[in-house]
């Protein structure tokens, strides 16, 4: 029988079974939050995101990686946000993405591997913002 092809048993775990690929399971991630308002007019956000390892397919007879199988290593990203109330109508805001400059490449392009999305993920990056209202 062919890799792939469906028994209706009830089981999971027979050789011809396979895993899905990338597109529709991603690697394990894990996302949280914290803020914290030392003054009722500042509050600051510290965003967490990590990937974990995926690596269940092997690589093919070219020695490559099949499309949306590819192994996706771990990494962890830190973006912190930081807002001020002036006054009544003014806001002044401050983040900081990637805060600790991971050097990664981003679960989908390891896992789809097609060259052309194969691009490293953003290093730090500031973003400074006022908002003012009537």
């Amino acid at each position: 029988m062919e890799k792939g092809t469906l028994i209706n048993n009830g089981k999971y775990d027979d050789p011809q079974d396979a895993y899905l690929n990338g597109r529709r399971i991603s690697a394990p991630k894990i996302t949280g939050n914290v803020t914290y308002s030392p003054i009722r007019v500042v509050d600051i956000t510290l965003n967490y995101t990590g990937i974990g390892n995926r690596n269940r397919f092997a690589k093919n007879a070219a020695g490559i990686y099949n499309g949306n199988e590819g192994a996706v290593k771990a990494y962890n990203l830190f973006n912190l946000a930081a807002g001020y109330k002036v006054n009544k109508n003014t806001r002044l805001s401050l983040g900081i993405e990637n805060l600790f400059n991971e050097d990664y490449f981003p679960a989908r392009a390891q896992w789809f591997m097609q060259p052309g999305f194969y691009s490293k993920g953003r290093g730090t990056a500031f973003n400074f913002g006022i908002s003012v209202g009537y």
